[in-house]
């Protein structure tokens, strides 16, 4: 099931006000402080804006796309083929 990190509604257009308010030439720090953010998170949006403004940017997941000590299919089929074959009864 797909869950972001916020459930709050208006955070895509308050995201693009904003990047708005950088297109009207406000410095990233002043927006940062008007919106209540820090910095580097307005410049995040910048970089996420694709429209210039004109949409709202969208929450994505922050859900990993795959972990870093997972085991390679390969061995994971050996050892299902193993569990199988050795394996007595139903």
């Amino acid at each position: 099931m797909y869950m972001a990190y916020t459930t709050n509604p208006n955070l895509p257009k308050v995201r693009m006000q904003a990047v708005n308010l950088l297109y009207e030439g406000w410095p990233v720090r002043r927006v940062a402080r008007y919106i209540g953010v820090a910095p580097g998170t307005v410049s995040k949006w910048r970089k996420k804006d694709c429209c210039y403004g004109l949409r709202p940017i969208p929450t994505k997941s922050s859900r990993p796309h795959s972990c870093p000590w997972a085991l390679k299919q390969e061995i994971v089929n050996a050892i299902v083929r193993l569990v199988r074959l050795l394996k007595v009864g139903p």
